[in-house]
């Protein structure tokens, strides 16, 4: 090793001691882990992945549900179900997507939520106009999986064939006051109910049984929309 080297050598061990530090050899290297420290790491990385993102607003878990069921009900509302994009949604709620599924494992099982949620809304609005809401509302309901279906049923004649005039189809059935607020609060929910009328709920004409394994049956599709029956959620 020549002078130039070993002077060298010696104020580095000088230096060291004066921080009280060792002196970095040539195999070292400042981001060096032991295998736990990497494990840690990993594990730690998993965690966050689940968690709301940086700077998002700590919720308690009814609350966050909540938020969810509201951006996703925007989004259906303009976008349909099949249309929604459930990245863009968790983006909107500020959640990770991994969050976003832990509330809801899929978009039927959102969808059937924010169903139930709207449902709520179109109940109240039609119970300020209409002695028995549920009811006039189910019957609607019904008329309309069924038409979907193409089961000839009474009522069924003048069923409309683009959503304006079925929105205002929907009105006159269930008595519901012909304005603005009411436009909006059927219309919103009725982007839910065609979704299950038309990739959910099918039914044989003959016999109205469901044809496919993962459909609801009549019944079960019209308690869901009328946000009936909560065990429903994801159950199909």
């Amino acid at each position: 090793m020549s002078d130039e080297g070993v002077e060298m050598g010696q104020k580095q061990r000088k230096d060291a001691e004066i921080k009280g530090t060792a002196p970095m050899t040539a195999m070292q290297s400042d981001n060096s882990k032991t295998p736990e420290n990497k494990a840690g790491e990993v594990m730690e990385h998993s965690q966050k992945n689940a968690e709301p993102r940086t700077g998002a607003l700590r919720m308690e878990p009814h609350e966050r549900e909540e938020q969810i069921l509201k951006i996703a009900a925007e989004h259906f509302t303009r976008r349909g179900v099949l249309g929604a994009s459930m990245s863009a949604i968790a983006r909107d709620a500020g959640i990770t997507r991994a969050l976003l599924y832990h509330y809801f494992p899929g978009k039927d099982s959102l969808a059937a939520a924010v169903t139930r949620r709207e449902a709520k809304a179109v109940l109240e609005a039609l119970g300020e106009h209409h002695e028995n809401p549920e009811e006039a509302l189910r019957n609607a309901l019904r008329t309309y999986f069924l038409v979907v279906a193409g089961v000839p049923t009474p009522g069924g004649e003048d069923f409309p064939n683009n959503p304006t005039d079925y929105l205002e189809w929907m009105l006159k059935r269930t008595g519901m006051p012909i304005n603005d607020r009411t436009r909006v609060i059927l219309g919103g929910w009725l982007q839910l109910v065609d979704y299950f009328a038309l990739h959910v709920v099918q039914l044989n004409p003959r016999d109205q049984r469901t044809v496919r394994s993962r459909g609801l049956g009549l019944e079960e599709a019209i308690d869901l929309c009328l946000g009936a029956v909560d065990t429903l959620t994801g159950g199909y």
